[in-house]
């Protein structure tokens, strides 16, 4: 109780705007993750083959260069193994249950 009392924040309007500020931009990058994510799930069910993250950088910066770079589509896809599956040497498919929806 006496530890509440004495935090000098916890009453702070500075402080909770700049939580506010932070969730925001948490949320911001987790949905254009989320779309980064979806792009490169929709090419490679279109190609229906499995694609080297490479070409597939190719692919979705040509789609969309605002928001992809060759080492963004690197990392989503090599560090996301729940939808992207290595088939061979840095190509990718996606997994079993990313393929049927």
């Amino acid at each position: 109780m006496q530890n509440e009392l004495a935090c000098p924040v916890k009453y702070s309007f500075d402080y909770h705007s700049y939580l506010k500020h932070l969730t925001s931009l948490y949320l911001d990058d987790q949905r254009k993750r989320r779309k980064r994510i979806d792009i490169l799930v929709r090419i490679l069910k279109e190609h229906k083959l499995p694609i080297h993250w490479e070409h597939l950088a190719i692919l979705a910066i040509n789609e969309n260069s605002k928001i992809f770079t060759p080492n963004s589509v690197k990392g989503l896809v090599f560090f996301n193994p729940q939808i992207f599956h290595m088939v061979s040497e840095g190509v990718f498919e996606l997994t079993e249950e990313f393929k049927e929806t």
